[in-house]
């Protein structure tokens, strides 16, 4: 008893695998040679295939991404969806070369799920080069038939089917299969007709929704629901909703005008495209510049929202940019030190576009105007002077003295007005005391006279 169950262990284990080669268009079709196809049949749950490769050992690896459903069909392509009816699982590069090949399913984990031995000119599993008839794996074994891309193969043989052998499951030259794949296939309840593998395009865009005038913005393009391959091979158009346009997967463009736009982006290769949209509010940008009473510099942002002024520069006697995520908030104001910028300062954009100038004119100070006053008249005189009369005894004292008063009396008078005939107001009120001075100096010096006489 011990012995059988011993053998029992020893024995190989059957095990289904869910994944396998089930269709092989090695000579491509009647388009072109070059449009060559794989087929995958998933009979079980559904699997992922992220990590697994399939390869032929010597010029053909593809690797696997993607899930395929329950009961489904996955058509790998070369180089071009065109290769096969319907939409690729994935596009591969390499070729399969009509001398044969043994192809190998592995997992990600290296684990071979599935294995394949076309032989010499796929002898082994067959396929036709002049009637572009494939190799397919029916209940009977490998056929060749007309071509059943993401479909159930026809289980009537139409030309001949490849001699298998299941005796020898070590020699891989004369099987097609290993054993474990042999022994499911021979099951009987494999479905006749199923759907190819859902697979359509999904596209979104990528960017911020709110920008500033003149501000870089960056916008992607993120494609799913494809394999790798279509992915890779899309193009991209841009339409920014302001007139302008671009293309490629990753674009970047500047607003010049505040608004909300919506941005349009159109991905596409062959049957597969798609459109996404995209709304950003462009902002305007309202700061200002001033001085505090220290003389320090104030930017002043005067808007409800924050400003990103990254990269912007005040330039001044010196000049200072401003690093990455610097923020001013809404209706605040950030100060900079007089000694960093000097002189006076006006602010530019990251793209070296003019924001603001600060304001260096100093409030006005209200005064009373002076009212105008006429000129005063600056007025000097030379007083006479009265000496004793003389007496007879004295003659000399008396000829000394009509000497001096013989001499006229100046009176100076200044008068600054441009007309000497236009006398002020003021100077009028004033002129009597001078007039009766010179009346009395008048009536002295005629007394002096008429005494001597």
């Amino acid at each position: 008893m011990r012995w059988g169950c011993l053998v029992f262990i020893l024995l190989p284990s059957v095990v289904e695998a869910a994944v396998t080669i089930h269709e092989v268009a090695w000579m491509g079709n009647a388009t072109s040679a070059n449009y060559e196809w794989i087929e995958l049949h998933n009979d079980g749950a559904a699997t992922p295939l992220d990590g697994w490769v399939l390869s032929d050992g010597k010029n053909l690896s593809i690797t696997l991404s993607g899930t395929i459903p329950q009961n489904s069909y996955a058509v790998l392509e070369r180089s071009t969806d065109d290769s096969a009816p319907g939409t690729a699982f994935l596009l591969y590069s390499g070729a399969l070369v009509n001398s044969g090949a043994t192809l190998s399913l592995r997992r990600s984990d290296g684990f071979l799920e599935d294995q394949v031995a076309g032989g010499d000119a796929w002898q082994n599993i067959g396929g036709d080069n002049t009637t572009k008839e494939t190799a397919q794996y029916t209940s009977a074994g490998w056929v060749t038939a007309k071509a059943t891309p993401g479909k159930a193969n026809e289980e009537k043989t139409t030309t001949k089917e490849t001699q298998t052998n299941t005796s020898n499951t070590s020699d891989t030259s004369t099987s097609n299969r290993n054993t474990t794949s042999a022994v499911k296939r021979s099951e009987p309840d494999e479905p006749k007709s199923l759907e190819l593998l859902p697979s359509s395009l999904e596209l979104a865009v990528t960017a911020p929704e709110t920008g500033y005038v003149n501000q870089e913005i960056v916008f992607s393009a993120d494609a799913s629901g494809i394999g790798t391959t279509l992915t890779n091979s899309l193009s991209y158009e841009w339409n920014f909703g302001d007139g302008m346009t671009d293309g490629g997967e990753e674009v970047s463009h500047r607003f010049q005008f505040p608004g909300t736009y919506v941005v349009m982006v159109y991905g596409h290769y062959k049957r597969q495209e798609q459109v996404a949209r995209h709304e950003i509010t462009i902002l305007p940008v309202t700061l200002s510049l001033s001085r505090n009473r220290t003389g320090d510099l104030q930017i002043n942002n005067n808007a409800q929202y924050e400003v990103d002024i990254s990269g912007f520069t005040i330039q001044g006697s010196k000049s200072f940019t401003f690093a990455e995520h610097s923020i001013v908030l809404p209706l605040q104001t950030i100060t900079l030190h007089a000694y960093d910028i000097g002189g006076n300062a006006t602010l530019y954009d990251e793209t070296g576009a003019y924001i603001a100038s600060e304001t260096t004119a100093a409030p006005a100070v209200a005064t009373a105007a002076a009212t105008p006053q006429p000129l005063a008249r600056s007025t000097t005189y030379s007083a006479p002077t009265f000496t004793k009369l003389p007496t007879s005894e004295n003659s000399d004292i008396l000829n000394q003295t009509e000497a001096t008063t013989s001499q006229p009396t100046v009176i100076s008078i200044n008068q600054e007005s441009r007309n000497p005939n236009q006398a002020t107001p003021t100077a009028n009120n004033n002129r009597w005391p001078y007039a009766a001075l010179a009346g009395l100096l008048v009536l002295g010096i005629g007394g002096v006279v008429y005494r001597r006489v």
